[in-house]
């Protein structure tokens, strides 16, 4: 017999025999005594009793879960059961002739060796899974619904952890860089992600322009860069109302090319959020979302991107633009909807100019940040619905410096999607749609690169569905847990 059947077979005996004993505590069998059995139907039925018992209790012998001392107690309880029945058939012959016994099996021949042999045989059968009685109403290789759910969402959760890992250090790898000679500006670099991003850039040479509307926090910014002691590079500030007119915000950026040249690499990382529920979002704050997230972004990089294109000095295809976007432009997200609209329009406009300059450059990455700790969320938790904190909080809460250092390596490498941690790559993932393979430098050649990012992405996509649907139920379940708080308060 396969071991798995003896496996099965042992724990069905064992629970089987556990049944008996507590079926005995709580009925006990009480057969009468020889003396009371004065009629040869009564001694017929009591031999037939103890012919039954005498089985059970071989069949517990051949349980391969049991101790041999318990075998032993077995055996001598099978010897004095057929000495009852000994004694049972002795008196049935005293009440009647040989022949009306015929019909009562001996215990010596069927009850004794013949079940002895019986059982063996059915436990040496390879069918025995249909013959012995334990296991008439067993079907066979009916795994537990329960393990396979669990088996499947190991495997899942594994094969994501074991893909991001893969791609992430064969995509995300960066030699330290060497931006002597780069100017890069950064809008809404006063503070956050955008000073943080400032930061590293200075420290490996680059000239820094940081693009505000607020002075004095620009001065501080720009204090705080020049005294940390670890940049090399040079420090400017520029503040301009990024919202205003384009006619004077173009005048602006063009006199500073004029005066410090052109932009190799420019993060539109200007932005901010108002969560509230839709109903109760003020059409300026959507306006104002609008402008800031989207055509603060479009303008500047409609003023900038000619010089970058004509500018001879350095080729295009080492400059770059970054838009700073959110996760929230990847899913959308209860309470966020003018925010989330302002994000998804970024995003749809430079998954557009990346397609037209990937061939050319500049390289253009959009990146996905999680919730960070930085001042702007500060602001926007002030009034955020509570069914919005709480699907918020389950992504947890990241440092500025880690979200930046992140965009900086997706920047330097030229990926188009910049995402920070597994749960962003995976998120990126299953929101890629018709885009070309995200760990592709330029979408327009074949390369090795675009090849394994495009299997990478590929084995992981319908693990992702998946985990998608189970994420997007899960949100509406935290909405309705609320509805209903609401409706019994």
């Amino acid at each position: 017999m396969p071991g798995y059947k003896q496996t099965r077979l042992s724990g069905l005996s064992r629970l089987y025999t556990s049944q008996n004993k507590s079926n005995q505590r709580r009925l006990p069998i009480t057969r009468p005594h020889i003396s009371s059995l004065n009629t040869k139907s009564a001694i017929r039925r009591s031999l037939e009793a103890i012919a039954a018992e005498i089985d059970q209790v071989l069949r517990q012998t051949t349980c391969t879960s049991y101790s041999q001392a318990m075998v032993d107690r077995l055996k001598v309880r099978v010897v004095k059961l057929k000495h009852d029945y000994k004694l049972h058939e002795s008196k049935l012959r005293t009440l009647k002739d040989d022949d009306l016994i015929s019909s009562v099996p001996s215990v010596n021949t069927t009850c004794s060796s013949a079940t002895v042999a019986h059982t063996a045989t059915l436990l040496s059968d390879p069918s025995a899974m249909s013959h012995l009685p334990l296991l008439q109403n067993l079907q066979e290789g009916q795994p537990s619904s329960l393990g396979i759910i669990i088996s499947l969402l190991l495997v899942t959760i594994f094969v994501i952890w074991a893909l991001c890992a893969i791609y992430t250090r064969i995509f995300q790898r960066v030699d330290p860089p060497n931006l002597a000679g780069y100017n890069v500006l950064i809008t809404g670099g006063s503070s956050g992600i955008g000073l943080s991003l400032a930061e590293l850039f200075n420290r490996y040479g680059a000239t820094v322009t940081l693009v505000a509307r607020n002075q004095t926090r620009l001065q501080l910014a720009q204090s705080k860069l020049m005294e940390s002691g670890t940049g090399v590079g040079e420090v400017h500030i520029l503040s301009l109302d990024l919202c205003g007119c384009f006619t004077s915000l173009q005048k602006e950026l063009k006199d500073h090319v004029a005066r410090k040249g052109p932009v190799d690499i420019l993060v539109n990382c200007a932005g901010y959020a108002v969560s509230r529920t839709f109903m109760d979002t003020p059409p300026e704050a959507i306006e104002g979302m609008i402008r800031t997230n989207y055509l603060s972004a479009v303008h500047v990089t409609k003023i900038l991107l000619p010089d970058m294109l004509r500018d001879k000095t350095r080729p295009s295809c080492d400059r770059r633009i970054a838009f700073v976007c959110s996760m929230a432009g990847q899913i959308g997200v209860y309470g966020l909807a003018a925010y989330s609209g302002s994000k998804y329009a970024l995003r749809g406009f430079a998954e557009v100019l990346r397609m037209e300059l990937e061939r050319s450059g500049p390289l253009v990455t959009l990146a996905f940040p999680p919730d960070t700790d930085t001042p702007g969320l500060a602001t926007e938790n002030a009034g955020k619905p509570d069914v919005t904190r709480e699907i918020s909080a389950a992504g947890g809460l990241a440092k500025p410096e880690q979200v930046a250092s992140s965009i900086f390596k997706g920047i330097l490498t030229g990926v188009f999607f910049c995402s920070y941690g597994v749960e962003g790559t995976a998120l990126s993932w299953a929101t890629a749609g018709l885009l070309p393979p995200l760990g592709a430098r330029n979408g327009g050649q074949i390369t090795l690169g675009l090849v394994v990012s495009a299997v990478i992405e590929v084995l992981a996509a319908g693990p992702l569905r998946a985990f998608g649907i189970g994420y997007a139920l899960w949100m509406r379940h935290i909405v309705r847990k609320h509805e209903r708080s609401e409706q019994t308060t």
